[in-house]
């Protein structure tokens, strides 16, 4: 059975004292699910992948989602057709969960606009001090989708959302003043921090052709 459904750009305060009381129960864990295209026509799409191994990845994912038992935020490219992404994603989590918009292929969150106004991209360090300094997030366990994977099998030398929304998230934000002394004088000056992220690399979705190739020749 689903929880508690917020939209991140249509927060309310009270909404937000929610999520930071359940981030507060997780000591500041949540849990980052990046395009998770779940549609069958992937494995159509790209059918080097085969059933079984998309099977996979959807089972890894709900299986993450179960073990972290924490806050889940859901991004989605602000388009029509993630409506049906969002229904079946959100269905699967028992918890709180929270859907992103972002931009096209691009994990940055952005702010729907109102009435005809189009929606606006959130700065790197507006979108880092929200999940952080605002919303209470210590720590990000990301997940989701990889969609220009190269060659090696280190995350760190692959391309796409789930990459650059590792680099979003480690983005400094202002979290209050720290005493300091300087000269017998004492000062206060501002305290960076960044959010501590973690990948799971086996609950991404590889979608690229020639690294499903090298995957199936052990060569990865």
């Amino acid at each position: 059975m689903a929880g508690k459904v917020y939209e991140f750009d249509r927060l309310t305060e009270e909404q937000k004292e929610e999520i930071r009381a359940e981030l507060g129960r997780t000591k500041g864990n949540a849990l980052f699910v990046v395009h998770p295209y779940f549609a069958e026509a992937y494995v159509r799409a790209f059918p080097l992948l085969g059933q079984s191994e998309y099977d996979q990845y959807w089972s890894n994912l709900e299986r993450l989602i179960r073990q972290h038992n924490c806050p889940v935020f859901v991004m989605l490219e602000h388009t029509p057709k993630m409506d049906q992404v969002a229904q079946r994603m959100v269905g699967k989590i028992p918890g709180m969960a929270i859907i992103v918009y972002t931009g096209d292929a691009n994990p940055r969150p952005i702010l729907r606009g109102l009435k005809n106004k189009p929606p606006e991209a959130m700065s790197i360090a507006a979108a880092a001090e929200k999940f952080g300094k605002e919303l209470g997030i210590r720590r990000a366990i990301i997940s989701g989708e990889v969609r220009r994977p190269t060659s090696g099998n280190e995350l760190g030398r692959h391309r796409g959302c789930v990459v650059e929304l590792n680099s979003l998230l480690r983005a400094p934000f202002l979290v209050g003043h720290k005493i300091t002394i300087r000269k017998g004088v004492r000062t206060t000056r501002p305290v960076q921090r960044t959010i501590q992220t973690e990948y799971r690399l086996r609950a991404t979705f590889p979608f690229d052709e020639r690294f499903i190739r090298a995957r199936r020749r052990g060569t990865r």
